[in-house]
């Protein structure tokens, strides 16, 4: 659909996208705390903008969790800082390899910090938030907030546990499976799209973590990947729900009803993107999820923790799970009868056409997942 955006609206998206990149580039705590808290002012702005009551009350539970979050990783970076001496990632490595810390408080220090960027990827125990933002915020923008925090708080994750030398499989696997469980089973009640996408994207977070699990050079290629993926899924399916409410002037799944009898192509596109978000074949979605378990399997065969068995198996589970709630959208879509009163808007052939491309994008990297992992560490 329209949506008016005034001209502040694209000052703080670039915000965002300049901030994202001095993250990346970050090799210090107090660089990567500034870029940090510049792409989290931008966002809370963004969702509050257009000063209505939910966007309000949405912006304000962004804020407060982000600003508990941003508080609970310069308390452990301090004590990062009280450990070794030093802020910036060398140093902290260097002084942890040579010296002789208490390991349970370098854990507890490491865990502290690590809340900034869960807090950006909303996972759990800092994703509270997410619901309600989702469900508030314009479309074409929850889409953006969906996916470019998430590129830099999968870095900053994977920065921080490379930095401290220790092992950090309980930890991180307690995170993966809190998120992967209170994203699934929150999303089988929704009846809202968007908020459940919200929902899930709590527990797409998990699986995105799942190849950090042991540092190994194959994990880390395949979360990169799956990153890479949910881009296209995401933004497709975004695009997708932005396209429904143009039709049905709602998000709830029940006036979704019928929509693919009259644009069945519009309806196969949709399918495209639930089952990539499923993790399904095929598509790229069902190769992202095939390689973050392959190597958690091979952690475990190769003598690591138990833990791993239960990641691996918990996930699998999951997967199942998520094609009730994914398959709602396609399922109301197609199945069941339409209204009376069904609107007969033509669809936006510019719109269709990028969704689309991302469905193909979608279904390509299913047979050549090369094209993306070739340009990956």
């Amino acid at each position: 659909m329209k949506y008016d955006l005034e001209g502040e609206y694209y000052v703080l998206i670039l915000g965002i996208a300049f901030s994202l990149s001095f993250l990346l580039m970050s090799s210090h705590l107090l660089s990567m705390f500034v870029a940090m808290e510049a792409v989290s002012l931008s966002s809370y702005m963004l969702v509050a903008f257009r000063q209505k009551a939910h966007n309000l009350e949405a912006g304000i539970k962004y804020l407060i969790f982000g600003a508990t979050s941003t508080a609970l990783m310069l308390y452990g970076a301090s004590f990062l800082y009280g450990i070794t001496g030093s802020l910036s990632f060398a140093g902290i490595q260097q002084g942890l390899t040579s010296g002789t810390s208490d390991g349970n408080m370098v854990q507890i220090a490491l865990l502290m910090t690590l809340a900034g960027p869960l807090f950006k990827l909303s996972a759990a125990p800092f994703h509270i938030w997410a619901p309600d933002v989702y469900e508030a915020t314009p479309t074409p923008l929850i889409s953006y907030l969906a996916i470019a925090p998430k590129i830099g708080g999968l870095y900053i994750a994977f920065r921080l546990l490379e930095t401290v030398p220790y092992d950090h499989t309980i930890i991180l696997s307690i995170i993966i499976l809190l998120s992967i469980l209170i994203g699934n089973f929150s999303a089988l009640t929704q009846k809202n799209a968007k908020r459940m996408m919200g929902y899930s994207g709590i527990a797409q977070s998990g699986f995105l973590l799942v190849g950090l699990l042991g540092l190994e050079i194959t994990g880390l290629r395949a979360s990169g990947f799956y990153m890479a993926v949910y881009i296209f899924m995401t933004s497709g399916a975004f695009l997708l729900l932005d396209m429904v409410e143009k039709q049905t002037k709602s998000f709830q799944f029940s006036d979704m009803s019928g929509l693919s009898q009259k644009f069945v192509f519009f309806g196969i596109i949709g399918l495209i993107f639930m089952v990539g978000l499923t993790g399904l074949p095929p598509t790229a979605g069902f190769t992202a999820k095939f390689l973050v378990f392959t190597n958690v399997w091979e952690q475990y065969s190769g003598g690591g923790h138990k833990i791993l068995l239960w990641v691996l198996l918990f996930g699998l589970i999951n997967t199942a799970i998520s094609i009730y709630y994914y398959f709602k959208i396609p399922y109301f879509m197609f199945l069941k009868t339409p209204p009376e009163n069904k609107s007969e808007n033509s669809l936006n052939m510019t719109q269709l056409s990028l969704l689309t491309i991302l469905a193909f994008a979608v279904l390509a990297l299913f047979f050549a997942p090369q094209w993306v992992q070739n340009q990956l560490f």
